[in-house]
């Protein structure tokens, strides 16, 4: 999922001056169809417009190679519904929208690898899906809904996009953060927490951020191209921008004639320019574009291939044969706008044709908070014998722990009704010690607590986690 692309703040509206809420509202006009925007929203509004967000957020992990290969499908599926090489102007309007939802549909039936992902994604939804299917009816949402997280990322916990969104419902970090989601991405959160892996947590922020993104637009297509795409909002602000009514329609008369002008700019030029990066060299580029470097040094007049900087304009010559695919780079980000909610809607109608059937049994759970270190007082009984009988009755708790914690007392001479400190134990809580104290397999503990990304590393106090 790609972060939302919200509007910026126009300057002649209020200047460079500091605005609180109401009148940063007020100043975008953000009343779509006389509906504000939500405060999670909002917030990643007013990200964007401090300009403190980076352009593309990292993850702390890689890349995983299915979402990678989710991604090259995407692509490819749209160019050839899309047909670059067909006369004319492209067209995007229902009927185009109907074939990528029938394109779809297919690829699911008739493809071993994407058939297999649905039927096992669905399968192992079941261990979760009451608790999914809840949290999408608190918020007043079709429960159908809570099935996002299959084109998403197949129902893959860990799943960890290239753009660095992760979890079953592939959030971004701001919109997790700002949908409530605790994640190690920021420095102020806690290393081994990752609620966008986290089932039920994960689904009630997709949940409601759907839920926002409806009350801004007022069209359910047009959401699910929110959820999944930055032009969502170019569009609306656009749209309000003109004084037109907002609606799919519109948003695909939108992309249409930017995907037109990007296929004439690609038919009728010769060259390409791209701009050097800080990991680039020649070498690179010119394995890039499938040329020589000795040829893409002539063509730019670089008589030094190792003397080149970070925002240099490289000229690339593009063949006809290359073209299409300078095509399909170029409308690499209108993708997800466009296939995300037909896509979803023939992996829906599969479920409702009862496609996919098998599903694991519903996982059984309680919660319970994480004690952190602390102190407890003990008196002390006869039938405690000794310190060292005492001190086995808690866990991770030594002799010495004890008598550290307690020099008023005589070890070999303690009497009943003395009071005695038991300290803290020496180890923050982990799942592996919880498990341990409570008799049950550290696997199972760690399946249903995935937001906790190592078993090992300690849980903050407080914390809730399940048992």
């Amino acid at each position: 999922m790609q972060e939302p692309n919200p509007f910026e703040r126009e300057k002649d509206d209020e200047g460079e001056k500091k605005i609180t809420r109401r009148e940063f509202l007020k100043g975008l006009g953000l009343t779509l169809g006389g509906l504000a925007l939500s405060s999670p929203l909002l917030e990643i509004l007013k990200e964007k417009e401090k300009g403190e967000e980076k352009k593309k957020e990292a993850s702390v992990d890689p890349p995983t190679e299915e979402q990678e290969e989710i991604e090259e499908e995407d692509i490819s599926s749209l160019c050839e519904v899309l047909d670059y090489e067909k006369e004319g102007d492209i067209k995007l309007d229902l009927e185009t929208m109907e074939a990528i939802k029938n394109y779809w549909k297919k690829r699911y039936q008739e493809s071993p690898e994407l058939r297999n992902s649905l039927l096992q994604a669905y399968r192992k939804m079941g261990e979760w899906e009451d608790y999914l299917m809840e949290e999408f009816r608190k918020q007043g949402i079709e429960e159908k809904y809570a099935y996002l997280s299959i084109p998403e990322s197949h129902w893959r916990l860990n799943a960890v996009s290239p753009a660095g969104a992760v979890g079953p419902y592939q959030f971004m970090p701001q919109t997790a953060r700002s949908y409530g989601l605790k994640t190690s991405y920021f420095k102020d959160h806690h290393p081994n927490i990752e609620e966008r892996r986290d089932p039920i947590k994960s689904a009630r922020a997709c949940a409601s951020l759907l839920s926002d993104l409806y009350e801004a637009s007022g069209d359910w297509s047009l959401s699910l191209s929110g959820y999944n795409g930055g032009f969502f909002w170019r569009y609306l602000k656009q749209a309000r921008s003109r004084r037109e009514d907002i609606s799919y329609e519109g948003f695909l008369d939108y992309l249409e004639k930017r995907i037109n002008k990007i296929k004439d700019e690609v038919q009728s030029s010769e060259n390409e320019r791209y701009r050097v990066r800080s990991e680039d060299n020649m070498t690179s580029i010119a394995q890039r574009f499938n040329m020589q470097v000795e040829e893409l040094c002539r063509i730019n007049n670089i008589e030094n291939e190792n003397q080149i900087y970070v925002g240099q304009e490289i000229v690339v010559p593009v063949p006809r044969e290359k073209k299409r695919e300078l095509f399909k780079r170029k409308i690499r980000g209108m993708v997800e706008n466009l296939n995300y909610p037909h896509k979803f809607d023939a992996i829906y109608e599969l479920i409702e044709e009862g496609f996919v059937e098998d599903k694991d049994d519903l996982l059984f759970f309680e919660k319970k908070e994480v004690k952190g270190r602390g102190v407890k007082e003990h008196i002390f009984k006869r039938e405690d014998k000794s310190i060292y009988s005492l001190a086995s009755n808690f866990s991770r708790v030594t002799v010495n722990d004890i008598l550290e914690a307690n020099s008023h007392i005589d070890p070999d001479n303690l009497q009943g009704g003395e009071r005695i400190i038991i300290p803290g134990t020496k180890e923050e809580p982990t799942i592996r010690g919880i498990a341990k104290e409570n008799g049950v397999d550290v696997k199972r503990l760690q399946k249903i607590n995935p937001a906790i990304r190592d078993p090992r590393e300690p849980i903050p106090a407080g914390y809730k986690i399940r048992v």
